[in-house]
């Protein structure tokens, strides 16, 4: 848990990146818990999760895995439940074509244990990410999501996130978004804390603008 981590990690940040640690003076303290109260905390609902969620307003997402959870009993759908349901219906449910055939074929993957989420925690990011992309519909930035706010990974950079790339675009006065490899050269002394780094340019004002108490409030959209 990265929570636990936590002091080490502020302390090493703080000497790592001068810009990084203005803005880490400036905000204090965090809590890196869950950013949604809503969000499953078994694997495949989080999953599930990172599929609706895709190109979708947070707003749109929470409202989607609302329905979802009046539809199965108040609890997140297992992978055989989402197995049973017709899928014209889970279309409807999520409003996209393409989402309910990515939830379908995770849910394949699952309770076929061609994708086995049992040991899933057990093995490093890169393997999890290799795995995670054989699904159709899991990209890198999903397979990256369920990392960082899911398993709490503590060294996961995210470059295809936009938010972290526009943060690091204000943050250092770039001219433009960085590509992956200025991101990632420029993350390179947060290492082994990438996650926190994180955390804290999300919450920071060159972010999305959400408050260091995330995930209890929500953030505002991203803008560019």
């Amino acid at each position: 848990m990265i929570a636990n981590q936590f002091k080490q990690a502020k302390e090493h940040l703080l000497k790592a990146d001068a810009f990084l640690g203005a803005v880490i003076e400036e905000i204090g303290d965090l809590d890196v818990s869950r950013r949604l109260e809503l969000t499953p905390q078994n694997h495949f609902g989080a999953l599930a999760f990172g599929i609706i969620g895709q190109r979708s307003a947070e707003r749109v997402t929470i409202g989607i895995l609302q329905a979802m959870r009046v539809r199965y009993g108040n609890e997140s759908p297992t992978a055989e439940q989402i197995l049973s349901t017709p899928k014209a219906e889970l279309e409807q449910m999520l409003n996209s074509y393409k989402k309910a055939e990515y939830l379908l074929h995770l849910a394949e993957h699952v309770f076929s244990k061609k994708l086995d989420l049992s040991a899933i925690a057990n093995k490093t990011d890169a393997e999890i990410i290799a795995e995670l992309t054989a699904v159709k519909g899991i990209g890198a930035w999903t397979a990256e999501q369920f990392l960082f706010w899911h398993l709490e990974r503590p060294d996961v950079l995210g470059v295809g996130d936009p938010a972290i790339k526009k943060a690091v675009m204000r943050l250092y006065n770039l001219p433009n978004l960085p590509t992956e490899a200025e991101l990632m050269r420029i993350a390179e002394p947060w290492r082994p804390f990438r996650t926190i780094a994180c955390h804290y340019l999300l919450r920071s004002k060159f972010g999305p603008g959400v408050s260091a108490g995330w995930p209890s409030g929500m953030p505002r959209p991203l803008v560019y």
